[in-house]
């Protein structure tokens, strides 16, 4: 008998209820544990050529911009994961069209978060700089970082927050794949556009989200065309579902909680940084700088945990969706 289309689909996930758990376990959290290290290099990248074109100044402005990142990154996290563990569970209930409405539903809530983080660059942006310890003299450039990143944000938001699903297709070193070309992108836009261009903070943060642009992209097409996905980004599916998004949004709080944790230490660690700093003569944008470098680095020992995390809530979701 012919295979339905169904059953051809399902080939990259099926092994998701007959493999061991421990090698889907590694199968699944091993290039997620790469990937979250390859999303961790943006902020250093930004740092280390802007340290090499601008001076310890530049490196200030990116400790000064990493809490937004981080809380960006939280929102991205928020419908994304949500949206993944939702779409697991669904998917091991065998209700793909459940799955897929998820799916639409989640890039739907990416579109709307990211629009509405565009607005606050705009409108919010200097209680945002205060609120981090901004100084004076790091203003500009400060402002200049931070309003690029997020006008720009949709790129992160859709690309980080819908590659959470490709795990979900059974494709995680497509995940790892699609998230590596952006980090690349982003070193060759930053070496084009602050060391070659010399445009500084404002090359730097565009070279950011170029980056997360180009990564975004291939994310999107497997999920709206890719011909083994056992399920699709369809627009039928992104009909708004009020329902549907607190059941996503209360499976991604957790996420988000942790990274708005992490944004409010850093915030209080920039602010003391940037108050006993200036009374020191190594400044505050030499204390920022300092803290940011040694920060960056540190940020490196979480990035296995979070991989290991985020390979098993697929498995997780899938196993509690199919009732083992």
């Amino acid at each position: 008998m012919a295979e339905t289309q169904w059953e051809r689909e399902a080939l990259s996930t099926d092994r998701l209820g007959k493999n061991s758990i421990l090698k889907l376990l590694f199968e699944f959290s091993i290039p997620a544990i790469i990937m979250m290290t390859f999303n961790a290099l943006y902020n250093i990248v930004d740092s280390v050529f802007l340290g090499q074109a601008v001076g310890e100044a530049g490196i200030a402005v990116t400790t000064l911009a990493f809490p937004i990142m981080v809380l960006l990154m939280g929102l991205s996290a928020l419908a994304g994961q949500g949206g993944n563990a939702l779409a697991a569970i669904q998917l091991g209930e065998d209700k793909i069209g459940e799955v897929e409405r998820t799916v639409g539903n989640t890039v739907l809530l990416l579109i709307i978060i990211s629009a509405i983080i565009a607005l606050a660059g705009i409108v919010l942006i200097e209680p945002l700089l205060a609120l981090v310890g901004t100084t004076p003299e790091l203003h500009d450039m400060a402002k200049t970082f931070v309003q690029i990143v997020m006008i720009g944000f949709v790129f992160q938001c859709i690309g980080m927050g819908a590659n959470n699903f490709l795990r979900t297709e059974g494709k995680p070193m497509l995940a790892l794949i699609t998230s590596m070309l952006g980090t690349i992108m982003c070193i060759v836009f930053n070496f084009v556009l602050v060391m070659w261009m010399g445009l500084g903070v404002a090359g730097s943060a565009f070279a950011t989200i170029i980056g997360q642009g180009i990564g975004m992209v291939p994310v999107i097409w497997y999920l709206v065309s890719g011909k083994d996905a056992p399920f699709h980004l369809k627009l039928a599916c992104m009909k708004p579902d009020v329902h549907l998004w607190g059941r996503i949004l209360s499976l991604g709080i957790a996420s988000f909680i942790m990274q708005v944790a992490n944004a409010v230490i850093n915030t209080i660690l920039n602010q003391t940084l940037a108050y006993y700093g200036a009374l020191d003569p190594v400044g505050a944008s030499g204390a920022l700088a300092a803290i940011g470098v040694a920060g960056r680095i540190n940020g490196f020992a979480f990035m296995p945990a979070i991989g290991v995390l985020m390979g098993a809530q697929t498995l997780i979701g899938y196993y509690y969706g199919a009732r083992k």
